[in-house]
């Protein structure tokens, strides 16, 4: 029983691909580190003379990326979050409504007079 939602220990499923959505951000990965890989050959290796690059642009840049990237990250993240809480808010509501009719059903057949 290979699969990712399987009860078999967490070591054994964590290298699993089968199951998981790799196929939705493989290819943007596989861009950005492309992208990174030339970049860096241009600015670091034989091109190095032929390119002037000012540091500082390029940390600014750099953090804007990585802070803009957690940003998306954290957003997704904490819609998948809030979309969760109301489910469950709903499903709770569902079990108290059903709740109060069980205990006025329990109510009305105890009330013999």
């Amino acid at each position: 029983q290979n699969s990712t939602k399987s009860n078999d220990a967490y070591l054994k499923t964590i290298f699993l691909i089968h199951g998981r959505a790799i196929d939705t951000f493989i290819v943007p990965l596989v861009l950005v580190t492309i992208n990174a890989i030339v970049w860096t050959i241009l600015i670091k290796f034989p091109f190095k003379d032929s390119f002037i690059v000012d540091e500082e642009p390029w940390a600014s840049t750099y953090t804007l990326v990585l802070t803009t990237t957690l940003a998306f990250l954290l957003v997704f993240r904490l819609n998948r979050v809030a979309i969760r809480w109301w489910d469950t808010r709903t499903m709770w509501g569902s079990v108290i409504a059903h709740s109060r009719l069980l205990a006025g059903a329990i109510v009305e057949h105890c009330n013999h007079e």
